[in-house]
């Protein structure tokens, strides 16, 4: 079993000058994010295991008031995860049910909805003595409309200079 916990908070204050009609306007915008996240794997053998997770989100600049989701899925790891400390490798599918309810009313005239999606991914780590690489790749998609869809791809690296120093790249 895999238990991960994650928070997140943050606020980002902007002010943007501009003209308009002959005249200097200062804009000032205020952005507020919470998160909170839980994850739970479980193998069921050497290489597969069930996923779940749980999320509760706030965002001004998502226009979210509160948005909570359930999503549960399977996986696969083309490597045994005794292993998965030094080495991991997982193809995923979820299916995602999500409550939203808006700040304002939204372009397609909505305050509230209850959305339900799927993701497949491939995610992989590696961590050696020198540091550890880790990268995703994903495609999200509504399945009410599945012209609504998202494929993204990160990476993250992290090296160690020194014991107590590292460099991280994150793209």
């Amino acid at each position: 079993s895999k238990i991960d916990l994650y928070s997140y908070n943050s606020t980002n204050l902007n002010t943007y000058s501009f003209v308009e009609n002959g005249q200097e306007v200062d804009l000032k915008t205020r952005n507020n994010y919470l998160e909170f996240e839980q994850g739970y794997v479980k193998s069921i053998s050497p290489k597969w295991s069930w996923a779940f997770e749980t999320m509760f989100r706030k965002s001004t600049y998502d226009n979210l008031d509160k948005g909570f989701s359930a999503e549960g899925g399977i996986e696969y790891n083309i490597f045994p995860y005794k292993a998965s400390s030094s080495k991991f490798m997982v193809l995923r599918m979820t299916i995602e049910a999500e409550k939203r309810t808006c700040l304002e009313e939204t372009v397609f005239d909505k305050t509230s909805e209850t959305l339900f999606s799927n993701d497949i991914g491939v995610y992989a780590a590696f961590t050696q003595p020198w540091g550890s690489i880790s990268s995703s790749v994903s495609w999200y998609n509504y399945l009410h409309d599945f012209s609504k869809n998202n494929l993204s791809m990160q990476a993250f690296v992290e090296l160690r200079l020194f014991k107590g120093l590292s460099v991280n790249f994150h793209a």
